[in-house]
């Protein structure tokens, strides 16, 4: 909502308190969340718009992981560095020389890992000023993973043994590392 009520846009929370909001601040206004949590409504500022900044939009699209980045300042994304690493490793790394104010680059999720990617957008002194995590998972990678156990009933203390059976995508048999965890 915008700060004299009007709603502006919508968001959904998808799992475990992550969602997404689509929502291009207007210069000078102020919004708010409103919220439902347990039959009560709570309101929730957003920071203050910046009149000048940078953004990193990124979607999945496909195969691909598409990053747009855009700027509003004068100079553009001049001398401003971005880089996108996983697990350590550089994945992707870009200094900019022109005075383009957007740019958009496609990393291909099959050239990647699983698991987490941290893009920053640095200018040219150093300082991080725009940041997206994003998660890839290749279908490629997906294990199907089924349990047998050698008994059906328990009593406390026995002996239990399990056969994990564990396929990739296309049925193949494969390998890899787990950890269990016993509760009752």
């Amino acid at each position: 909502y915008d700060g004299k009520g009007n709603k502006v846009s919508n968001f959904k929370i998808y799992k475990d308190g992550l969602g997404i909001l689509a929502l291009t601040p207007k210069k000078g206004k102020r919004y708010y969340a409103s919220i439902i949590i347990n039959g009560g409504e709570e309101h929730y500022q957003m920071p203050k718009a910046n009149t000048e900044g940078f953004s990193i939009n990124a979607v999945k699209n496909g195969d691909n992981l598409l990053i747009h980045l855009t700027s509003t300042y004068e100079t553009g994304r001049k001398g401003t560095f971005l880089v996108a690493h996983q697990r350590g490793e550089i994945v992707f790394q870009n200094f900019e020389r022109n005075v383009n104010s957007k740019h958009s680059i496609i990393l291909e999720t099959n050239q990647l890992s699983d698991g987490v990617i941290h893009v920053t957008l640095f200018v040219s002194f150093g300082n991080p000023v725009s940041e997206r995590l994003l998660f890839v998972q290749n279908p490629e990678n997906k294990i199907n993973l089924s349990i047998e156990k050698d008994k059906r009933i328990l009593s406390t203390r026995q002996k239990l043994t399990l056969n994990l059976n564990i396929v990739d995508y296309q049925g193949n048999k494969t390998s890899g590392d787990f950890s269990l965890a016993v509760r009752d």
